[in-house]
């Protein structure tokens, strides 16, 4: 098929825009013909043309996957599937588009019936190297200021040694998650750390929040019963209690970790359940 994959940004490479990419890069292992369109901003196109995913604005598709109700008045489909992320407006469901949910918060907020979670690419995120049996390394995959400022405080007061990836330019978020022991993050960067071996705490202090929030220290059974995108909307944090939940660090966990996102949210499964809508 001529697929389209649509997405407000495609940088930097985060939740939504590294969604693109490993939907993109299966559809495109799969024999599909597929391209990208985004009308603002474009630093990480070259990434999706190097696997062979075009930057278009006009063209007919047999489906398109869209996100955040982009326009494109260029463009003409037979099928679309529009993927709600969130509940902020932008993430609101399509009219005229098959309507899915990323997860159940959304999924009730929206009034679906579909739900589809995150398919994580396993194949590109994987562990490369083991976590230590004490932590050394500290990798915040968080989305502010304030959650690194947090975080770097947290590393200073324990000697851990912190890498940041917020306000920068980071592709192969894969090679940094390997250099450390555990990964700070909410949502689909939870995930992506779980698939390459690590033990997680989701934490972050996003926008849409006024508060430091997440789940803590991350289990497959913790994952399995969340709802809400591994957010954890109703869960405030503090240094302290931080300090407390990293007392659970078990590096056995990363490969527990691992073991749940191949058997649950792998992009191959993903993929045939979004193709499956428009019948295969």
């Amino acid at each position: 098929m001529n697929i389209l994959i649509t997405n407000l940004n495609m940088w930097p490479f985060r939740g939504t825009e590294n969604w693109c990419y490993a939907m993109g890069t299966e559809l495109k292992r799969r024999g599909h013909n597929v391209s990208i369109y985004s009308p603002s901003p474009r630093q990480g196109i070259p990434y999706f043309q190097q696997a062979g995913i075009n930057y278009v604005t006009t063209g007919t598709f047999d489906l398109v996957l869209d996100n955040h109700c982009v326009t494109y008045p260029g463009i003409k489909f037979k099928n679309i599937i529009h993927t709600c992320h969130g509940t902020i407006p932008a993430e609101r469901p399509l009219k005229g588009a098959i309507n899915v949910a990323v997860n159940e918060r959304v999924c009730k907020a929206w009034k679906l019936d579909t739900i589809i979670k995150n398919g994580i690419d396993c194949e590109r995120m994987k562990p490369t190297t083991r976590p230590k049996d004490k932590i050394e390394t500290v990798i915040s995959l968080c989305s502010s200021e304030i959650s690194d400022n947090v975080l770097k405080e947290l590393c200073d007061k324990l000697g851990y040694n912190l890498i940041t990836t917020h306000n920068k330019e980071v592709f192969n978020v894969n090679e940094l998650i390997n250099k450390a022991d555990i990964a700070f993050g909410v949502g689909r960067s939870v995930y992506d750390a779980m698939a390459c071996g690590r033990p997680v705490i989701s934490f972050d202090n996003r926008f849409y929040l006024p508060r430091m929030h997440g789940c803590g220290y991350v289990t497959p059974t913790v994952v399995a019963n969340n709802v809400d995108n591994m957010t954890g909307i109703d869960k405030q944090w503090t240094l302290d209690k931080l300090i407390e939940e990293l007392k659970k660090y078990n590096p056995e966990d990363g490969q527990r970790n691992r073991d749940y996102i191949i058997k649950n949210l792998n992009i191959k499964d993903t993929v045939d359940k979004y193709l499956e809508l428009i019948g295969g």
